[in-house]
């Protein structure tokens, strides 16, 4: 019993972050759709409706990842069994919310200049970067086992080669 409380709080804080993030989002892009495309709408060029569609998958990919983990599981009879996957935790779920908060930063910025789609790029960059230092570093530059195993006999035969050589020197 103690367990399904701690579930039905999780489905209640998951529901109400959710419902934040649902909030942001709509306002963040009501309010660039009528700023950017109504009120400054002879600025508007090619790139504004790439940059913009780009922010909306951004959304959905991120929100609809964050609502998938967060999804409570119940029973057939309709008992609450898990309650989802903690949605202020960190790792994978920490930079969908990253991704997210970043995204409307942009969007809130862009209404004062169009060179602020430039930041657009540092989303990228931080996956690429995030790419690179947990997976595809250790999982190129880990030595396998013959690697480990020939620089463990190296090393054992380096040293007993400097043992004889210092007892040569006396």
């Amino acid at each position: 019993i103690m367990a399904n409380q701690s579930a039905k709080k999780r489905v209640e804080a998951n529901a109400a972050r959710l419902r934040r993030l649902q909030i942001l989002i709509a306002s963040v892009n009501a309010l660039h759709l009528f700023v950017r495309f109504y009120v400054k709408a002879r600025s508007l060029w090619w790139f504004n409706y790439l940059a913009f569609i780009g922010t909306v998958v951004c959304y959905i990919t991120c929100y609809t990842a964050l609502h998938f983990a967060g999804e409570p599981s119940f029973g057939p009879s309709g008992e609450l069994i898990d309650g989802g996957t903690d949605l202020s935790q960190g790792g994978v779920i920490e930079y969908y919310h990253d991704a997210i908060y970043l995204s409307a930063i942009m969007q809130l910025l862009t209404l004062l200049s169009d060179r602020f789609w430039l930041a657009a790029a540092l989303l990228p960059a931080y996956l690429l970067y995030l790419l690179w230092t947990h997976v595809l570093s250790p999982w190129i530059f880990t030595p396998t086992a013959e690697e480990m195993e020939y620089n463990e006999k190296m090393k054992q035969q380096r040293i007993a080669k400097e043992k004889r050589m210092a007892r040569r020197r006396r």
